[in-house]
Formats: C-alpha cells, sequence, structure tokens
C-alpha cells in the first residue's frame, strides 16, 4: 500500500473491547506551487508607473483519509487457560506453551472420542490401538502419561493413563505441553492433559443429535440444561450418549453409554457448590 503525496501511517494496536486493529491512515495531501516573483518594470520618463498584482496560487488541501481494519475470528478464539497457571491468565501473557481445543472445534468436526480432538494439538500421537475402543492414551512429545498426568477440571483424575474416550459432556480439553505441568506436581514430562466439562447454565438450553455412519455406526446424544428454582440458585444439567458401532475388524462390535448429571446450588455470590 503506498500514498500518493506521503507514506500512509500504519499502527497496530490492542483494543481491550475490539481485539487487535490493524490502522492505515493516509497522509494528508497538501500541495500549493510556490509564490511568483514580483517585478516591477522599470517606468520611461512621463509614463504613470502600473502595478500588476500577482495571481494567488490556489491552494488545494485534501482531507485526510483513515481506514481501520478489524480482525476477529469467530468460534476457535481462545483468550485465557487456567491451565497453565492455575489463574484466569490470557494465553498471550502465559510463556508455557498450551493449545486449547474448544467446543465449538469439537462440533464443527463431529468429534465423538479426546483422541480425535487431540489430533489438533501438534506433538501428540495416536493412542494405541488395542485400547482405542474404550479408553484413549495419548503420547504427548514421546511420553506416555500416568495416572497423575490427567486432569479433569484442575483435579488429577486418580483412575489411569487412559483417558475415558467420550466428549458429550466437554466443554474443551486444555494441554499443557512440556515439563511445565510439574505445577500439579509429579506427572509426566510430556505435558498434562485438562479435561474441562460442561456447567449448568442459567438459561434453558436443550439440544438432541443423532448421526450415523458407516460400520453400522449410530449415535444419538442429548444436553440438557436450565434453573430449577425461579431464583436461580439450583442449576442443572444432564449430558447423555448412546453409541453402537461395528467395525472392519469382523466380530468386533462396541456399546457405549454415557451418562453425566451436573447439579449447580449458588449459595450466595461468593459461594457455590
Amino acid at each position: 500500500m503506498t500514498g500518493e503525496a506521503g507514506v500512509p501511517t500504519v499502527e497496530l494496536f490492542d483494543s481491550p473491547n475490539e481485539g487487535l486493529i490493524f490502522s492505515v491512515a493516509s497522509a494528508a495531501a497538501s500541495s500549493q506551487p510556490p509564490a511568483q516573483s514580483q517585478t516591477q518594470p522599470t517606468p520611461e520618463p512621463n509614463q504613470p508607473i502600473s502595478e500588476t498584482q500577482p495571481t494567488q496560487p490556489s491552494s488545494q488541501t485534501d482531507e485526510p483519509i483513515e481506514l481501520v481494519v478489524t480482525g476477529e475470528q469467530d468460534g476457535y478464539r481462545v483468550e485465557d487457560s487456567s491451565t497453565a497457571t492455575k489463574t484466569d491468565t490470557p494465553l498471550r501473557d502465559i510463556p508455557q506453551s498450551i493449545q486449547v481445543i474448544p467446543r465449538q472445534l469439537i462440533e464443527d468436526q463431529r468429534i465423538t472420542r479426546i483422541s480425535d480432538a487431540l489430533r489438533n494439538v501438534s506433538g501428540i500421537q495416536e493412542p494405541a490401538s488395542t485400547t482405542r475402543n474404550v479408553f484413549d492414551v495419548p503420547i504427548i512429545r514421546g511420553f506416555t502419561p500416568n495416572s497423575d498426568a490427567i486432569l479433569r477440571n484442575g483435579l488429577r483424575e486418580r483412575t489411569s493413563s487412559r483417558i475415558p474416550s467420550e466428549t458429550a459432556n466437554l466443554e474443551r480439553i486444555e494441554v499443557l505441553k512440556g515439563p511445565a505441568s510439574v505445577l500439579y506436581g509429579q506427572g509426566s514430562l510430556g505435558g498434562t492433559v485438562n479435561l474441562v466439562t460442561k456447567q449448568p447454565l442459567s438459561s434453558p438450553y436443550y439440544s438432541v443429535e443423532a448421526s450415523v455412519g458407516s460400520f453400522d455406526f449410530y449415535r444419538s446424544s442429548l444436553d440438557f440444561s436450565g434453573p430449577l428454582t425461579s431464583d436461580k440458585t439450583l442449576l442443572y444439567r444432564l449430558n447423555a450418549a448412546a453409541e453402537t458401532s461395528g467395525s472392519f475388524v469382523d466380530f468386533l462390535d462396541r456399546q457405549r453409554y454415557f451418562v453425566s448429571p451436573v447439579l449447580t446450588w449458588q449459595i450466595d455470590r461468593n459461594t457455590k457448590i
């Protein structure tokens, strides 16, 4: 981008309400021809002196044109994460390597297994095929996470390194890579996987889905949420899914049933159970 009268002014700044803004403002074009010199002719004797007034130069001033371009990405943008610092800190201010898979991405890719969602994260390999039917065992940066490397809402699962392969009740998946996982104590050098579950909503919400695929794949799921009292101090959320499918391997069938109820009691502004 070039200007006719001058180089435009380019600014890149951050707005708390609009995000990152790239602004290009053209320079004000002002042109004015140089003033003409005044020459007084030498009068001849016995002739009156005549003065010629020079023509005033015309000045033309263009109004400055300001072009502001605001870029915004809907759906996949995650501004903060609590996994890397245990606080509500913007991701751009966290020096650790952390990647978040939001719910919108899970829905757009029609993901039903956590292992398929983790494909969007760099440095993670596919789980072992022997456990893929029920559990997922991700390999993060060459290390298989142990029981201390799997978190659910910031708390350790304390079951095993296998993650239950279900995404019906997940709001997002946060992956903290590298030895920074020592933030949670003993864990894996490869990183930590934090599963953030859905929370009850104060407004009524109802969703029912059904899917059909190859190898006799049939799946249905529901997501209900809303208040149970008029003052909205008691909230609920119910996520359930049922799936049956075959496989390209003969005599290998699978049935999965998943139910996850959540109840929230807002005692006061600072206390919630």
